[in-house]
């Protein structure tokens, strides 16, 4: 056996390939396995918008597309479909942001956007400075081809 077929063969039989030949399967147990750890609330939301991903992608492939413009009563159907999901996707995001709300302000989905954003910012300016300033007080030298974001 050559040593390419031993490779290719090995790689066969592992757990890559069989995530590459079923991808959107694979992508899907390990957003469930990710969000029962870290965030088990947003589990339905992630759920959704995998299948309307999924739909999409199906509407994309031309020869899908050939298949229900044929029909047009299965692509009625299919587009219900993707509007009743973007639409339970939309009360859910809606849902999540009131909760976040009610909880006060520093829990308010736009300011904790706000907040991370600036942070983030704060971290590329620092990361990406030609020289730090010698105290707290002094400014940082930007990098030359530093661009400033826009407030």
């Amino acid at each position: 056996m050559i040593p390419s077929q031993v490779r290719a063969s090995s790689w066969s039989s592992s757990s890559a390939f069989s995530c590459s030949a079923n991808f959107s399967g694979c992508l899907q147990d390990n957003l469930t396995e990710h969000l029962r750890k870290h965030e088990a609330t947003q589990l339905p939301e992630v759920g959704l918008q995998l299948a309307a991903t999924e739909l999409s992608q199906f509407l994309i492939q031309p020869e899908n597309r050939r298949q229900l413009i044929a029909d047009p009563e299965k692509y009625t159907r299919l587009l219900a479909v993707l509007c009743r999901l973007t639409s339970q996707i939309h009360i859910l995001q809606k849902y999540r942001d009131d909760s976040a709300t009610s909880l006060g302000r520093n829990f308010q989905p736009a300011r904790v956007k706000y907040e991370e954003e600036r942070n983030v910012e704060i971290t590329r300016e620092v990361y990406s400075a030609e020289k730090l300033g010698e105290r707290v007080d002094d400014p940082d030298i930007p990098h030359r081809n530093y661009l400033p974001r826009n407030p």
